[in-house]
């Protein structure tokens, strides 16, 4: 059984790295509203998409999701996919 949290995430059942995808998949649709079919491929100036208030709401799921503070750095760092796993990491998420 799996429990939603406040942003429509699964909590239960779920590791870290799959909230993660679930979070860019979420976040990072194109025009035509599809979401990437690999976030772990997108790239901030790359991707359909992923433009500056895009980049601000991921940054906003990712805190909301992982219940943590990204600063300043972290949100500039956060360039791919696998940033955020960097960043979590350093942040003392598991994933």
């Amino acid at each position: 059984m799996t429990a939603e949290n406040d942003t429509g995430v699964d909590e239960l059942d779920v590791d870290a790295q799959t909230r993660l995808r679930q979070v860019f998949t979420e976040c990072l649709v194109d025009e035509d509203g599809a979401p990437p079919a690999d976030p772990a491929s997108c790239r901030r100036g790359e991707t359909s998409g992923w433009d500056s208030v895009t980049h601000l709401q991921l940054v906003a799921r990712i805190e909301e999701c992982f219940g943590v503070e990204l600063d300043l750095d972290d949100i500039v760092d956060l360039e791919t996919y696998a940033d955020g796993v960097k960043i979590l990491r350093k942040l003392g998420v598991e994933v």
